[in-house]
Order: structure tokens, then sequence, then C-alpha cells
């Protein structure tokens, strides 16, 4: 332990853990977008999606809060294939750090 940590110490007032940075992905495929989806940790993430149409079978379902969906403008589309949702919002209260 370095001596300011060991000078807070004495004093009881040891620094707090640095939260985790949100995580950032680019993706190019509607498998990277998945794989991005799956990884989003306690901090949230930010997702860029690169030009494209992203099919979906089956709607996207973010489990977490402070979590950006960021497209490269009306280039980017979000199709859901057979109709139904392309995007649903998974977050139940208390249940984020599930």
């Amino acid at each position: 332990m370095t001596a300011p940590l060991m000078a807070l110490a004495a004093l009881g007032a040891l620094p707090v853990k640095p939260a985790t940075a949100p995580a950032h992905f680019v993706v190019a495929s509607r498998a990277e977008l998945l794989r991005a989806v799956s990884r989003i940790g306690p901090a949230g993430a930010t997702i860029v999606l690169r030009p494209g149409i992203y099919r979906l079978t089956e709607p996207l379902l973010i489990r977490r809060s402070h979590v950006n969906l960021m497209g490269s403008g009306w280039n980017t589309v979000l199709q859901r294939v057979g109709g139904g949702d392309a995007l649903v919002d998974g977050v139940v209260l208390g249940e984020e750090d599930a």
C-alpha cells in the first residue's frame, strides 16, 4: 500500500473504486451487433452501427441501462424479418445487474 493510501486508511477514508467505463463497440454486421449486445456490462455501452441493413429474425433485446445505439444516418437500418419490433428495451428495474 502506498503512503497516500495508508494515510487515507488511517483516517478511515479509502478512495472509492472508480466505476468501470462504458464499453464502446463498432459493428458492421448482424453477428457483430448481437455479439456486442451480449457483451454489455453494468456500466452500459455505446454501439456504433456502420452503414448497412441489419436484418433481425428476433427483436434485439437490450437488458442493460445506459446503452446508446448510434447509426450512420439514413444508411443504417434495423429491419425485423417476419414482422414485429426490431428493438425491445428489456430493462426491468432492479434486474440490470442480474
